[in-house]
């Protein structure tokens, strides 16, 4: 539904909703597009986030998943990677393990809802996963389409996009390093365990979209547009409902104007307001927000703003 004309007074005042409507936010006017969220009763709905295991378990049979983890009598015993985040330290090419760029962070993060995701080196991913015992199966990654001029930067990207999907079995030593083999038992990513940032809180906290996805693909938001209150061109608002991790958003309405630039300005917003509608989930990353599909895959990134 989308309302034509001016926002009324009684709806959004100074970022604030009332009656009831509790999610707003701006589109498409001078930088990234963003979201907030206050209080709200607590309701008995519930929306659980899909299962995305289908495929994944065929992977983890058919690779054999679920024998001795690399890392021999140092591996945890019954260490699961679930909820923890990492960054890379080493990958194989070539038949041996290379260090990674210096001045290049390449992360991975276990959501608990069968998500993992981080930065590439220079694109945000996601994809999902599956653990049994020792044995793990990542899916398709996504990722925005960014690209990074620093010399092997972009070839290391894909090299480790490569490699996260080829994955069988882990290992974590010593509580702090994580190692990835392949269905040989040859390990192929190295990583050290990071400390996230303290999370932000869902509600209370004013999000800056950064990408969207749109079909397969994750893209970053258009240069020179922004949401900070209105939708850029129009201003939006509708409500939302949380149990636990799932979260919904519903009943989304906009003012009707129409906006001639930059281009694509309209197509962004339209795709941003129509993927608000398919949340069925998030997660909170430091200070990134992910709010993801029924299947558990991401449809929009935030990142917190200032």
């Amino acid at each position: 539904m989308r309302v034509a004309g001016p926002l009324l007074p009684e709806i959004v005042i100074a970022g604030i909703t009332a009656n009831g409507l509790a999610v707003m936010g701006s589109y498409m006017y001078g930088c990234c597009p963003s979201l907030f969220m206050r209080s709200m009763t607590p309701c008995d709905a519930s929306c659980p986030l899909a299962a995305t295991a289908v495929v994944l378990a065929a992977c983890l049979l058919a690779a054999g998943c679920t024998g001795q983890a690399p890392g021999g009598n140092t591996a945890v015993p019954g260490a699961e990677p679930n909820g923890t985040a990492w960054n890379l330290l080493s990958y194989e090419q070539n038949g041996s393990m290379t260090d990674v760029l210096e001045g290049t962070t390449v992360t991975l993060i276990f959501g608990r809802n069968d998500t993992l995701s981080g930065s590439a080196g220079c694109n945000a991913y996601s994809a999902g996963y599956l653990i049994d015992g020792t044995g793990i199966a990542v899916g398709p990654a996504i990722s925005t389409l960014m690209y990074c001029e620093k010399p092997g930067v972009m070839e290391q990207e894909s090299a480790y996009l490569r490699l996260l999907g080829t994955a069988t079995s882990f290992a974590i030593e010593g509580d702090d390093t994580l190692t990835l083999a392949d269905q040989n038992g040859t390990a192929i990513l190295v990583f050290e365990r990071a400390v996230p940032p303290e999370p932000k809180p869902l509600v209370g906290t004013n999000w800056t979209l950064e990408s969207f996805r749109t079909g397969d693909l994750a893209g970053p938001v258009i240069a020179g547009t922004t949401v900070t209150g209105s939708a850029g061109c129009n201003r939006y608002f509708g409500s939302y409902h949380v149990s636990g991790a799932s979260l919904s958003i519903d009943r989304v309405v906009s003012t009707e104007m129409a906006c001639t630039g930059p281009s694509g300005i309209m197509v962004q917003e339209h795709t941003y307001l129509n993927a608000l509608a398919d949340v069925m989930g998030y997660a909170i990353e430091g200070d990134r927000l992910v709010l993801l599909d029924e299947r558990g895959v991401r449809v929009l990134t935030f990142d917190a703003a200032d």
